[in-house]
């Protein structure tokens, strides 16, 4: 199925660019579309991996079994055309959007501003034994420099070991774990094709023994479109400055133009406010969410069986607001007054706009009382002087909109609740109220079973406010002190749970998280 994207205010292209996606969420799928709406018109969305596709979207960091796409394998095999970009890249380009940032929707300058994926994104890279030590500094710097993680140690979350022998712990381990074991030529070759070439190429049959470099990639294609690129790219190089572009926007060897958009990090509170709307009735979703299958061959964005074509797709795509209101729904938040405290000219300015899309009323700041009072959530200090009405952050805002419920305006939800440390010295008081060893240090932790605008949320509090006490690691050793979770589902939640028995690491429910924070927040207050 395509979605063609167009808009009457600009004139298509002769080839419109054409997109797919794997392994993403229906919300982020349908968040995707709609985005591409704004930033090309003129763009058109597959489901399917056709000949014409030129951009694979994925979301590494939300989906673990990225690596098994087969979209994803089979353009690293044969379709060194289609450029394989983060999800967050096209949010980033939203923002710019958003901002009222230039853009053109030029085909050209929209693909270099995207951020590709690296060759080694978010992989957990365990080694082996290894011929020298250089090798191990030289696997380093090559995985670490292109977003891997390399790890002298093996857990059962490697995504990968790389080793010359068939013998030895780490060895064993990766056997009964079924993490594969590769040859150190696997990662070299990934860094010639530029992408992750399937381990399965590469699988370590006897010492020091070497990869099917021939049959993991088809290099006579690669280095065709290799050879293409470049002469296309000095081209419009050359068609650039002609018009007077500036020659910093590229180095010196014509390479990609040097991007001053600002990147939207995933964890962003206010724009996810905006992207988190998924109420799009045309696009199927299942109950639950992600369902984890890389439908992209046949269908991976299925239509509602009561959509009767794709003009209604179209519609629904357009205007969320105008939907509800042909529908005769109330908007989110029509007939609920709200003030703003805290935020700076910029964010204020977004969720103003948020808000009065879903028909919120924004107060001056002149009235006695609101029904609710946002407040920036990175706030340490409780305001002493506001209107009479409920307190609540734009995390309530956030969670509003992804759910399109009130719901998370309720008081009883922690998620939308401020909290308020006026101190740095709540660090002995966490480590109290947790049982873990009482110091100063901040407490090493991570977390699990988070999914969604639950994991975006609670992370940006961890790495924001709750920095001061706590020091949060995004891969879950033995070197973590406390392992917070929010839902026991999923393997690799086991996984963790089982490894944090052994380590000693202490467990916390996400709910006993809450109650302990408010709690400190509550003492503090007194």
């Amino acid at each position: 199925m395509s979605i063609q994207l167009y808009s009457t205010k600009v004139h298509s292209m002769k080839e419109p660019l054409k997109i797919t996606s794997t392994l993403l969420p229906d919300s982020e799928r349908s968040n995707l579309i709609k985005v591409l709406f704004k930033i090309a018109p003129n763009a058109v969305y597959s489901s399917d991996l056709t000949s014409d596709v030129s951009v694979l979207v994925t979301n590494p960091s939300q989906s673990p079994n990225w690596l098994q796409s087969r979209k994803f394998r089979y353009i690293v095999q044969y379709r060194p055309d289609v450029l394989v970009i983060k999800y967050e890249s096209v949010l980033s380009q939203y923002e710019a959007w958003l901002k009222g940032d230039d853009t053109d929707n030029n085909e050209e300058r929209l693909l270099e501003s995207f951020d590709r994926l690296q060759v080694f994104e978010g992989l957990q890279i365990s080694v082996g034994r290894l011929d020298s030590t250089d090798s191990l500094e030289k696997l380093r710097d090559l995985v670490e420099t292109r977003g891997g993680i390399i790890l002298e140690t093996l857990s059962n979350s490697s995504d990968v070991l790389i080793t010359t022998v068939l013998e030895g712990k780490r060895y064993s381990k990766a056997k009964e774990w079924k993490i594969p074991v590769v040859s150190p030529d696997w990662c070299f070759d990934s860094v010639d094709r530029g992408a992750v070439l399937g381990f399965e190429y590469y699988e370590l049959l006897c010492i020091n023994g070497k990869g099917r470099r021939k049959d993991a990639c088809d290099w006579t294609k690669y280095k065709n479109w290799k050879r293409k690129e470049k002469q296309d790219r000095s081209v419009r190089l050359a068609k650039r400055n002609a018009r007077g572009v500036s020659k910093d926007k590229t180095d010196e060897s014509g390479g990609e133009r040097n991007l001053k958009v600002a990147k939207l990090d995933h964890q962003d509170r206010l724009w996810n406010s905006i992207m988190k709307d998924t109420r799009i009735n045309s696009l199927h979703r299942s109950q639950s969410g992600f369902t984890g299958d890389d439908e992209g061959w046949k269908a991976e964005q299925r239509v509602d069986s009561e959509s009767k074509n794709e003009t209604h797709v179209e519609k629904t795509m357009v205007s969320t607001q105008r939907q509800e209101e042909n529908s005769g729904e109330p908007l989110l938040f029509e007939g609920i007054s709200f003030l703003l405290y805290g935020f700076n000219a910029e964010e204020e300015k977004i969720l103003r706009a948020v808000l009065a899309e879903y028909r919120a009323d924004i107060d001056d700041g002149k009235s006695s009382q609101v029904d609710y009072v946002i407040v920036n959530s990175d706030l340490d200090k409780k305001p002493s002087e506001l209107p009479k009405g409920q307190v609540i952050t734009e995390f309530a805002i956030e969670r509003c909109i992804y759910f399109h419920k009130r719901s998370s305006l309720d008081q009883s939800s922690y998620w939308g609740n401020p909290l308020f440390f006026n101190r740095d010295g709540l660090i002995r008081e966490f480590r109290s109220c947790m049982k873990l060893d009482i110091n100063d240090q901040k407490v090493v932790v991570a977390i699990t079973g988070f999914k969604g605008i639950d994991l975006s949320q609670f992370e940006k509090l961890l790495k924001g406010k709750l920095s001061r006490f706590f020091d949060f690691k995004e891969i879950f050793t033995k070197e973590c002190e406390l392992l917070i979770v929010a839902d026991v589902k999923g393997d690799n939640t086991l996984k963790k749970l089982k490894m944090a028995k052994k380590w000693d690491v202490k467990l916390l429910d996400l709910k006993r998280f809450w109650i302990i924070s408010k709690d400190i927040e509550l003492s503090e207050a007194k």
